[in-house]
């Protein structure tokens, strides 16, 4: 019996001690945890808006990129009209495009 009772006291000094540290770490982690989750999930919140904000159809960044690709496409076909002219006449890389005759 009195075996019993030291094995029961030993375990409520460690049950005592385990809700000691339980106190512990919730006290800690709601005094530095929670908060700096809380603010890590404002930061996350307010990047999304930041990020649906670029990303709206009529959003400037939108706009200049469209604009941005207009031009590239633009580009591309001049290039494109430029390689076939030098392809058909490659003489005019040196002596520039033939003078073209007056039409009567």
């Amino acid at each position: 019996m009195q075996e019993f009772e030291k094995t029961v006291s030993g375990l409520m000094k460690k049950l005592d001690q385990l809700l000691a540290d339980t106190d512990g770490l919730v006290k800690r982690l709601e005094g530095e945890t929670v908060p700096e989750f809380s603010k890590t999930l404002l930061d996350a919140r307010n990047a999304m808006k930041s990020a649906e904000r670029i990303m709206a159809d009529e959003s400037p960044l939108q706009t200049d990129l469209r604009e941005a690709l207009r031009e590239l496409s633009r580009t591309a076909a001049s290039l494109k009209v430029l390689t076939d002219y030098v392809e058909r006449q490659p003489q005019s890389l040196i002596f520039g495009k033939p003078a073209e005759e007056p039409q009567q």
